[in-house]
């Protein structure tokens, strides 16, 4: 069981959330360190927290760099698509898709303009 209490998001650090995504993303920590602009040992105490709020390992060390364990697979799945509204909200949506828009939008023109 993990060890977040129910309701207390006091608790959850952002940050963390954001080396768990990049890691699973680069399955290093020297990748994710750069990625990040931290050093080594600062995503290596991010990762013993994350190990210890979700009381999992997470990730385990193999030839083919840091491999994500079931765990940090279910997490990603959750916390993908939440990171990246949290995002969107924080720092815009991004371009704007006509199709995918649902204000509506009204225009006007000068009665008798050259539209043609």
């Amino acid at each position: 069981m993990n060890k977040i209490i129910e309701n207390d998001f006091s608790r959850i650090d952002l940050n963390l959330l954001t080396v768990l995504m990049v890691l699973y993303r680069e399955g290093s920590v020297t990748r994710t360190a750069e990625v990040l602009h931290l050093g080594q040992p600062a995503i290596s105490g991010a990762l013993k927290r994350l190990r210890e709020m979700f009381d999992d390992p997470l990730f385990v060390r193999s030839a083919r760099g840091m491999l994500p364990t079931p765990r940090a697979q279910a997490l990603m799945t959750d916390l993908q698509p939440l990171m990246e509204n949290l995002h969107s909200a924080m720092f815009g949506a991004g371009e704007f898709v006509p199709a995918r828009a649902q204000q509506l939008f009204a225009s006007a023109s000068a009665t008798g303009a050259n539209t043609g």
